[in-house]
């Protein structure tokens, strides 16, 4: 899992880097910002962001035993540039630390 928030991590710094270059975020992709279309912890990558800088970078994780299916971790921005992790998954002890709220 840690290996997942890493991942949506460094899409965390492209997308600051180009908020700071004035770059438009709206229809950005994964790879726009930094992040691999897939890996391997993630079937794939959604990046949702606003003009104002608002938005998140959700990985799509690949089905676990440990967790289930269909489950996300996510990093959410706020326009203020506020950022936190979420999680559809339940099983609070399989997540990151950071990620437990």
């Amino acid at each position: 899992m840690t290996s997942a928030l890493a991942e949506l991590t460094s899409g965390k710094i492209g997308v600051e880097a180009l908020l700071a270059e004035g770059a438009d975020m709206t229809g950005a992709d994964a790879t726009y910002v930094g992040m691999p279309a897939k890996s391997s912890r993630c079937t794939d990558f959604d990046v949702s962001m606003s003009g104002t800088g608002e938005g998140s970078l959700v990985c799509n994780l690949k089905d676990d035993a440990n967790y289930g299916t269909a489950q996300t971790l996510s990093l959410d921005r706020t326009a203020e540039g506020i950022w936190t992790c979420s999680s559809s998954i339940s099983d609070l002890s399989v997540l990151p630390e950071g990620c437990k709220t």
